[in-house]
């Protein structure tokens, strides 16, 4: 189950992560007359991490207060991320949160949905 900062907000319906690559940000230097170039390393970048999964509730009401947990962590702090083997992810900030349609199945209610992290310290 993926959890952010141990709070299952994401546990009414499905959750998957995929994580992104760690880079190293860089410039390559060729300098005249010799061979080969310098390369000059800075540091990391941030790894983007992307998560979809959906949502379900007994009522559309429901379903939007599960919609208004996660959005409120929409709030440019870093948040640790758990993924479904329990592995925490530190530093990420939700950049990006996109709902689907709200969809009737059954006697309840379903949305997709996708969001978007930057685990700013990789």
């Amino acid at each position: 189950m993926v959890l952010l900062d141990n709070d299952a907000i994401f546990a009414s319906g499905t959750a998957v992560l995929q994580m992104g690559p760690i880079k190293l940000r860089h410039t390559i230097r060729n300098t005249p007359g010799s061979y080969g170039a310098r390369l000059d390393i800075e540091g990391k970048q941030v790894r983007q991490i992307d998560q979809v999964g959906c949502l379900i509730a007994d009522t559309s009401l429901d379903l939007q207060a599960l919609i208004d947990a996660i959005q409120s962590k929409l709030d440019g702090l870093t948040h640790t991320l758990f993924d479904e083997h329990g592995k925490a992810w530190t530093d990420c900030v939700m950049i990006s949160f996109k709902s689907g349609a709200f969809i009737r199945i059954g006697a309840r209610w379903r949305c997709d949905y996708t969001i978007e992290y930057l685990q700013v310290k990789p």
